[in-house]
């Protein structure tokens, strides 16, 4: 078994990643009844269930890289030194594509309602949940292990291709219950998984980007999903008139339009093999 995980490192790690997640989630989805209110246990099996993608990177990288490879992958989770820039396309890069979205909808000749930028600190009150629950739950997975290694198979663009289909369909369980993806809650439809997808990937060209030039940081990536996963419940809650199914268009439908655009400009400026001047250990790539 060691040797297969060492000849085939990412076919092991998906199989692995979508197993241990999919071992609580499928029993979990196949009890639960909803839309009544799920028992405490449910919602923290579904959270313990997270860990599964960076479990997996873990375990993965200990098989594969021998010895210490586990240290030195931790290690990455402190490498801050990247550049102030790169802490504001952290930050900002969500909020202003969800605004660009909003513009969108305004423009359709929709209101807005009340502005109440008061709800801004919503954003700190949910930083620590929403970082234990997503982004160290996934990211020694996704970016820590599979991304360096599909980047050296196929490039930066179909990396991100094939990694935003495998993480989107890595949620799927979720789909049925009471949280965890945008398409939970409601009546799983092919048009919000397919609008699921699509804004999955976009946001994985935005993490190969930030990765690809910050050495790799997980620090970055850490704080990029926190970014991607709370703008939307930040921003809409200074919008208070807007209803559940509103936001949902705004986040699920018309933001697919800025964040294609976005995700274009990013190929043009810095090339679809690396969406890097430089590669990902931070030395000038052979076209830079």
């Amino acid at each position: 078994m060691r040797s297969f995980m060492k000849q085939h490192p990412l076919l092991s790690y998906f199989v692995l990643a979508y197993g241990l997640s999919w071992l609580l989630w499928v029993p979990l989805a196949v009890v639960y009844n909803g839309p009544t209110e799920p028992p405490e246990e449910l919602l923290l099996l579904l959270y313990v269930g997270i860990y599964g993608a960076s479990a997996a990177g873990i375990i993965m990288t200990r098989v594969v890289e021998g010895k210490g490879s586990v240290r030195k992958l931790l290690r990455r989770y402190i490498d801050w030194r990247v550049g102030l820039r790169w802490y504001v396309v952290m930050f900002f890069t969500m909020p202003l594509l969800l605004v660009a979205a909003m513009a969108i909808y305004a423009l359709q000749g929709n209101a807005i309602g009340r502005f109440e930028p008061g709800a801004w600190p919503l954003a700190f009150l949910v930083a620590i949940p929403a970082v234990l629950f997503g982004p160290l739950g996934e990211e020694a997975g996704w970016r820590g292990f599979a991304l360096s290694r599909l980047q050296d198979k196929y490039g930066a663009f179909w990396s991100s291709i094939l990694l935003g289909i495998l993480h989107t369909f890595w949620h799927t369980p979720m789909f049925w219950l009471p949280g965890g993806t945008p398409v939970s809650g409601g009546p799983v439809t092919l048009v919000g998984v397919a609008s699921f997808l699509s804004i999955v990937t976009i946001g994985t060209f935005v993490y190969t980007w930030v990765f690809n030039n910050t050495r790799g940081s997980m620090l970055m990536a850490v704080l990029l999903h926190f970014s991607f996963n709370t703008a939307n419940d930040t921003l809409f809650a200074m919008f208070p008139d807007l209803s559940e199914a509103v936001q949902y268009h705004i986040l699920m439908e018309l933001g697919n339009i800025p964040g294609w655009i976005f995700v274009v400009l990013l190929l043009i400026l810095f090339g679809p093999a690396r969406l890097s001047r430089k590669s990902a250990s931070g030395e000038p790539s052979p076209s830079g």
